[in-house]
């Protein structure tokens, strides 16, 4: 265990040694750190989960999220003057300062943000005092159900057995979790997983940053589906969603990439047929593209795709046969949209920078559930699929809605 005020986290640079816990080497910073009462901003996780800072054997890379937080903690560690950020804002941009900043001076409460006055802030930032209509309306405040990570993605719930999973890939971990109760390993190393969905016999299926490739979960057994394109390698697989016909679908920006060389020379949009043969390539965008969550229409008519370096969802047709046609612009959306999720209504409900925007089935804006940091996924859960739980990098929350979610 490192000392307070003098940690170092070291490399191990060997899969499977495992590096210093977030309790062990996070904890004694906090405790120096922490405001009047004891009131501290990032909590530990318990039980403590080991860092993911060995390098990988598929990217001989080192974990460049896990490296991010050591150094920024290490930095107020050794200048006591630089202020702790607020909970989970280790690196935001100008635009999120400000917002950010004038919300704090608003006294939002965290989670309850839409009870905040109106700022009438009009500089190209989200106003804090933004009204929402439609569900987001009668939507609950958000509720914290855990914290601790460092790179929650991932959300999927399981129908079967009401648990939610979810991936943090700095930790190289998939968790469960019956929320409220704390969440517990279900796969580690899990080769960097993103996205996590279900196939249509409702087995966990899974995107993977360091393999670049699509598996299958069964217990502990992990089923490799597909890792080429006409033995060219994925860039990164990134969110996966499975239909009732047996097709899976997922995306393959290069967010992962690092400095490996791509072998595809686009970012696309693949489907698994339902009869196992191989994958088919259903979209292809320029690199400047970045094809992120995706997501049915309640009778899984239509496709949904965020793109977040583009902040927009394109929308597909999906034929008889599970291809891929008609693609038109659903929305712009607020900066860096990523996972995406749909209710019984048709509403659509994506992650971005400054919390859960929705819309109408006609892409009429409902607003933003607002949040501390930007969310990362989303998936509708509890048993009458009314909570929407929502990650962030290093949060779990969850809000109460109106209308249920559709169950994948």
């Amino acid at each position: 265990m490192c000392a307070a005020g003098n940690c170092v986290a070291a490399d191990a640079g060997v899969q499977g040694v495992l590096e210093p816990t977030w309790h062990e080497v996070i904890f004694p910073i906090i405790q120096q750190r922490c405001w009047g009462g004891g009131a501290c901003h990032v909590r530990p996780l318990q039980p403590g989960i080991p860092m993911a800072l060995e390098e990988f054997v598929d990217t001989q890379q080192p974990s460049r999220q896990g490296n991010l937080v050591f150094e920024e903690m290490a930095a107020r560690v050794q200048n006591l003057s630089l202020p702790m950020p607020p909970r989970g804002q280790s690196q935001l941009d100008s635009v999120q300062i400000r917002f950010f900043t004038r919300w704090a001076e608003l006294g939002a409460p965290i989670g309850d943000p839409n009870k905040a006055p109106d700022a009438g802030v009009n500089n190209g930032t989200l106003d804090a005092g933004v009204t929402n209509t439609g569900p987001l309306a009668l939507a609950g405040p958000a509720t914290e159900i855990s914290t601790g990570f460092f790179d929650l993605n991932g959300p999927a719930w399981g129908n079967s057995n009401n648990t939610l999973v979810m991936t943090d890939r700095a930790q190289d971990t998939i968790f469960f979790s019956n929320p409220p109760a704390p969440a517990q390993i279900l796969l580690r190393p899990a080769n960097e997983a993103v996205g996590l969905g279900a196939d249509a016999a409702g087995n966990l299926v899974m995107t993977q940053y360091a393999s670049r490739q699509v598996a299958r979960v069964q217990g502990i057994t992990v089923t490799p589906l597909s890792q080429d394109y006409m033995g060219s390698r994925y860039n990164s697989p990134h969110d996966i969603v499975g239909r009732a016909d047996g097709n899976i679908y997922f995306t393959d920006p290069p967010f992962g990439l690092g400095i490996r060389p791509r072998e595809l020379t686009y970012n696309g949009i693949f489907r698994l047929p339902a009869d196992g043969s191989a994958a088919v390539v259903e979209w292809q965008g320029a690199p400047g593209t970045g094809p992120a969550g995706i997501e049915f229409s309640p009778d899984e008519s239509t496709l949904y795709v965020t793109d977040r370096p583009g902040g927009l969802i394109r929308r597909f047709a999906v034929g008889l046969d599970g291809s891929l046609s008609q693609e038109t612009l659903f929305s712009a959306t607020y900066p860096a949209p990523d996972g995406i999720v749909v209710d019984t209504q048709g509403n659509v409900y994506v992650a971005t920078e400054f919390g859960v925007q929705a819309f109408s089935p006609q892409a009429v804006e409902y607003g933003v559930l607002v949040l501390p940091e930007p969310a990362t996924g989303l998936t509708f859960g509890g048993v009458d699929l009314r909570t929407l739980y929502v990650t962030t990098r290093t949060t779990l929350y969850s809000f109460s809605m109106p209308t249920p979610g559709v169950s994948r």
